[in-house]
């Protein structure tokens, strides 16, 4: 759609953020007509979420978007190559302004993609006290010490408590700092009934299963289950036994949910709004603790409104569970989307006067009400929710590993199937067909054996693309493989 149109129909919203938002124009975007590109999911989107506003404050621009659809439909493709892939949708548009997430950020970085702003920041003495230290943090780790894009939201969790359940059972609310075996601990106290009057001490996601709870844990305690360098796996360790035997302590216990099964035609059931809202056994009075996102404040509230009979609860919010031997560390921190400059840009003070914009208080502000599952990376303006205070879910600093982590010469497909391997064996010890030494041997003897499996098919379809292209053969993959082996 042109982009004309959306500078016509919304001039209504000018007047909204004139009084709500600076207006000091930079002299770089009031002199002339400037015309930037910025890659982005897709055009409706960006102007839904960012275009009005930007063409308010910047009335000389002109934005043109690039949209990644046409890359992520190439998705499923056996050729599929995301990284050439990027790279060659940055080489042909040449987009101003360049949409990342955190996965492909460091990449980009190393690439020299994406250009340094630490320079324009200390120029334009543009604040970052009022950024997530732990955000900034990430992002100058991931940049070598230095700053090449900037986030104005990220997602995090946060320990949600039934204080009237824990009452009833006389049991000690959880304290501020807990790790993860001292919760699962904790949530084993709570007698879990009858089908009918069950209570659960601590739930998941209904969908989740054994092996998404097991590496929830062990990312909060950095572990990874393979050593990308030598690609050998480390599941076979004393870190990984503790913990597998907590969690299926956990579910021998009937003090969490079990994973419930998708139907067979591998979707989940529909249901209406009331049910959906109470099938969370947290949100229905029945579970003493969770871990979540800010969208559970949002629900129970839709419940207490929504639901016949509802009966609402008294809760606490706390941090997440921290890592046992870096305290302050964990929880879900993720950093969504990335806005930086590109280095090739022939508009990149222009570009720039965008990204600080987008990731401007004034602009923090205006969506400070507009989503419930994210958070502001300012602090300035989600500070509270309902009465509850939003410090839980900004005071940890995030793990080294979290789910988006995909190690370097790692092929996607071995994710999959391990997986399913580690989610077999830990169901199998939870229901006694199998000793905790038995399944822990399997996962990592077999994890050895389909990674392997699946380096050699990679090298076997990267030979079988670069044979289609004409291009030599790199024998990388060749390498990697061997070393494995060894």
């Amino acid at each position: 759609m042109n982009s004309n149109f959306y500078k016509f129909i919304l001039l209504s919203l000018l007047i909204i953020v004139i009084t709500g938002c600076s207006l000091d124009v930079p002299k770089v975007l009031n002199d002339e007509q400037v015309t930037l590109k910025v890659m982005y999911y897709d055009e409706q989107q960006f102007f839904r979420e960012y275009g009005e506003l930007l063409y308010a404050k910047f009335p000389n621009i002109e934005i043109e978007v690039v949209t990644m659809q046409n890359m992520y439909n190439q998705t499923n493709s056996q050729d599929f190559d995301p990284k050439k892939a990027l790279n060659d949708l940055l080489d042909q548009e040449k987009p101003d302004i360049i949409f990342t997430q955190i996965y492909e950020y460091e990449e980009l970085v190393t690439d020299g993609r994406l250009m340094e702003l630490d320079t324009w920041i200390g120029t334009d003495k543009y604040d970052l006290s009022t950024f997530v230290p732990a955000i900034i943090e990430q992002l100058r780790e991931l940049g070598n010490g230095s700053l090449y894009g900037l986030a104005p939201r990220f997602y995090s969790t946060a320990l949600f408590y039934n204080i009237d359940l824990f009452e009833q059972n006389g049991i000690d609310v959880p304290s501020e700092g807990m790790n993860w075996i001292e919760l699962m601990q904790l949530a084993q106290r709570f007698p879990s009934g009858d089908e009918a009057n069950r209570i659960y001490g601590f739930n998941v996601q209904e969908y989740s299963t054994y092996s998404q709870v097991l590496q929830m844990v062990a990312r909060t305690e950095g572990l990874s289950f393979l050593d990308s360098e030598s690609m050998k796996m480390t599941f076979d360790t004393e870190s990984y036994r503790r913990i597998f035997q907590s969690v299926v302590e956990l579910y021998q216990s009937g003090a969490i949910n079990p994973p419930r099964d998708y139907n067979s035609d591998g979707m989940t059931p529909m249901v209406m709004e009331q049910d959906y809202l109470m099938q969370n056994p947290f949100v229905a009075g029945k579970s003493a603790m969770v871990v979540d996102s800010p969208q559970l404040i949002q629900q129970i509230e839709q419940a207490n409104q929504r639901v016949k009979d509802y009966k609402a609860f008294n809760y606490g919010i706390l941090t997440a569970p921290t890592s046992s031997t870096e305290p302050g560390m964990g929880g879900q921190i993720n950093i969504g989307q990335i806005y930086a400059v590109s280095s090739t840009s022939e508009n990149s003070k222009a570009a720039w006067e965008l990204v600080k914009y987008i990731n401007s208080e004034d602009m923090a502000r205006i969506k400070s009400k507009s989503s419930t599952y994210d958070l502001s990376t300012r602090l300035t303006f989600s500070k509270e929710r309902d009465g509850h205070s939003m410090e839980p879910f900004y005071a940890m600093k995030p793990s080294p590993i979290n789910a988006y982590n995909f190690l370097e010469g790692v092929p996607n497909s071995f994710y999959q199937s391990f997986d399913m391997l580690l989610n077999e064996q830990i169901k199998k010890v939870v229901n006694k067909e199998a000793t905790l030494e038995e399944a822990i041997q399997v996962v990592q003897e077999q994890g050895q054996k389909d990674l392997e499996n699946n380096l050699l098919l990679d090298k076997q379809e990267k030979q079988q693309i670069k044979e289609r292209s004409g291009d030599a053969i790199i024998p990388e993959a060749e390498e990697t493989l061997e070393t494995s082996s060894q």
